[in-house]
C-alpha cells in the first residue's frame, strides 16, 4: 500500500517503490535511481568523513550537522540508504563522541523499518514495529548498564533518553496497557538505579517521574476493571522497583549526602 498527499507525493516510511497500480517507467524506475543516488551520497560521505580523519583535520559538520544529514537521508529513503546512513552516522558519531548523532541514528532505526516493511511485507513476514522498537529499547538498557559500569558518563544521557523514547513509545503501541505499565517500570528502574550508581540526581527524578506516570497509568487499568492477575503483576514490578530502590539509596547514602 502507498498513501500520496494530494495524490502525488507520497508520505514518508510509507512508500511502496514496486506497487502495481504505477507503471514501472514512472513509478518505480524514478524511485530505485532516487535510492541508487542516496546510497551513492552515503558512501560519498562516508569517504570523505575517512580521509578528513585520515588527514587528522578538525571535524566541520559537528553534532547537529550530522544528525540532519542522517535525518534527511532517512526521510527520503524507502528503505536501504536510510539504514546505510544510519550505520554510517553511527559510527561517525562514535568517533568523534558525538552522542546526539548516535541518538539520531538509534531513534531513526524504527521509522527506517517501517520504511521498510512497507514494500519488503509483501515478500515475507515481518515482525510488529512495537516488538522491534521494544527490542531496541531493551538492547538500550543493556547499553546504559555498559555505560555505568565502565564509566562512560558522555553517553549515560543519550542511552537513557533513547531508552525512554524507545520502551515507553513502543508501550503504548501493544493495545496492552499492562505492557504499557510494565515497560514504564523499567525505565523507571534503569533512570532511578543509574542516577544512584552514578550519583546523578536528575535521573532519580526522573526515575521517580516515571513511577508516577506508570502509576497513573495502572490507574486506567484498575478503572477498566482488569484482572486479578494483571493487578498482581503490576503490584510485583513495583516492589521489585521500589525494594531495589531502596536497598541501592541505604547501600550509597553516605557518597550521596555528599552531592
Amino acid at each position: 500500500m502507498c498513501v500520496a498527499v494530494g495524490g502525488e507525493v507520497p508520505i514518508p516510511f510509507n512508500l511502496d517503490p514496486f506497487i502495481s497500480d504505477y507503471s514501472i517507467a514512472t513509478w518505480t524506475v524514478p524511485f530505485l535511481l532516487i535510492e541508487v543516488l542516496l546510497i551513492g551520497a552515503v558512501f560519498a560521505f562516508n569517504w570523505v568523513e575517512g580521509k578528513r580523519i585520515q588527514h587528522s583535520m578538525d571535524d566541520h559538520r559537528g553534532a547537529a550537522g550530522r544528525s540532519a544529514w542522517i535525518l534527511f537521508i532517512a526521510v527520503i529513503s524507502f528503505g536501504p540508504a536510510a539504514f546505510a546512513a544510519l550505520i554510517v552516522g553511527a559510527r561517525r558519531g562514535v568517533w568523534w563522541s558525538q552522542p546526539a548523532v548516535v541518538l539520531t541514528a538509534w531513534l531513526l532505526t524504527p521509522l527506517a523499518y517501517l520504511a521498510t516493511s512497507a514494500w519488503l511485507s509483501d515478500f515475507a513476514a515481518l515482525p510488529q514495529l512495537s516488538l522491534v522498537t521494544t527490542a531496541q529499547g531493551i538492547l538500550t538498557i543493556a547499553f546504559v548498564a555498559w555505560t555505568v559500569e565502565k564509566r562512560q558518563g558522555l553517553w549515560l544521557p543519550a542511552g537513557l533518553w533513547a531508552m525512554h523514547i524507545l520502551l515507553i513509545g513502543s508501550g503504548f503501541g501493544y493495545g496492552n496497557l499492562l505492557i504499557t505499565v510494565l515497560l514504564i517500570l523499567a525505565s523507571s528502574t534503569t533512570s532511578w538505579v543509574s542516577g544512584i550508581l552514578t550519583l546523578r540526581k536528575s535521573w532519580r527524578i526522573v526515575g521517580a517521574l516515571d513511577l508516577v506516570l506508570a502509576w497513573i497509568v495502572a490507574s486506567v487499568v484498575i478503572i477498566q476493571g482488569a484482572a486479578v492477575e494483571v493487578l498482581l503483576a503490576i503490584l510485583v514490578a513495583s516492589a521489585v522497583l521500589l525494594g531495589l530502590v531502596t536497598f541501592l539509596t541505604q547501600t550509597y547514602e553516605g557518597e550521596m549526602a555528599k552531592e
